[in-house]
């Protein structure tokens, strides 16, 4: 039910107009005169438009419904007004897997739903997500974007010989029609994790700079510093030799893959002896910065373990 007593309020889904119907019981209770409020909607279906305008007609209530073959998301009827209030449901948190199952399936109309991509997964007993709802009037809104939106393909577990999926695969089993709208800081173009081959190409951009102009950021400056990564000359021959003797057999574009994990550039970024080296570096220049103008600093690790290990050198 709304509760403005005056005004102009718009429903971009109004149905049969049984919101319009409860406000002007609300406003007579509440003293109020009905001409005061102008109801304005559109609706997709023509019976259910038909049976609005007649509902408010018979009640005298003001209202410019309009219908809308082709639905609110592709075609807004009312593209030059204003109005003073927007009828919209109460959002919803989904709380588990059941509760994402009873809000969805076979809803035929509005609502904004919260949940985490990991609530779309099978049940005990299922191999696969079941559909939801094949409404085209969905939009998914994806916060991340470039995480855990990936894994189509399937995978068999070697223990159970199950074939499973990643989230996003069940995502859209379940919501098979809907659009998909990713936001995210930081896409990615990898060979199984591609954020734009997955939502498509940009809509807007909102950089850095805009953000400093905006005022919502201060501006970044970037000096560089350098620690650098060393190995012990007696070590490279050692690895050298041993990597050429276990990838004998194998053809050199097996070798080439083998080479980029062993090696494993994480373990020498965060060797001892450049850690020591970084974080006296960064304490100096910290501590210096505070003598001339207050502020706080934030270390960005490559890994959790650098990370614990730059924590336990303060």
């Amino acid at each position: 039910m709304i509760e403005p007593t005056k005004g102009r309020v718009y429903d971009p889904c109004c149905g049969t107009g049984g919101f319009f119907v409860q406000s002007e019981k609300f406003i007579g209770a509440h003293q109020g005169r009905v001409n005061d409020i102008a109801i304005y909607g559109q609706e997709r279906n023509h019976t259910t438009f038909r049976l609005a305008r007649m509902n408010l007609a018979i009640r005298g209530v003001f209202a410019d419904i309009r219908w809308n073959g082709e639905g609110t998301l592709l075609r807004d009827a009312f593209p030059d007004e204003r109005f003073d209030y927007v009828l919209a449901k109460a959002p919803v948190q989904v709380e588990d897997i059941e509760a994402l199952h009873e809000t969805l399936a076979d809803r035929q109309l509005g609502g904004v739903i919260f949940s985490t991509i990991q609530k779309f997964r099978p049940r005990p007993g299922e191999s696969e997500f079941p559909l939801l709802t094949e409404r085209s009037n969905v939009v998914v809104f994806v916060d991340e974007a470039h995480r855990s939106q990936y894994g189509f393909d399937a995978k068999l577990d070697p223990k159970t010989g199950e074939v499973r999926y990643g989230f996003a695969h069940h995502l859209r089993r379940a919501l098979p029609n809907a659009t998909y709208v990713g936001f995210t800081g930081t896409p990615v173009e990898l060979v199984n994790a591609n954020t734009y081959g997955v939502f498509g190409n940009n809509i807007d951009v909102y950089d850095v700079t805009q953000a400093v102009e905006d005022g919502a950021t201060v501006p970044i400056y970037y000096e560089a510093r350098v620690a650098r990564v060393e190995i012990a000359s007696d070590m490279e021959d050692l690895i050298d030799a041993e990597f050429e003797d276990i990838t004998e057999d194998i053809d050199e574009t097996a070798k080439d893959a083998a080479a980029k994990r062993w090696g494993r550039v994480e373990a020498l970024v965060g060797a001892d002896k450049r850690l020591d080296v970084a974080v006296a570096d960064i304490l100096d220049h910290f501590e210096k910065r505070q003598a001339a103008l207050d502020g706080k600093a934030m270390i960005v690790a490559m890994s959790r373990r650098i990370a614990v290990a730059i924590y336990e050198r303060n």
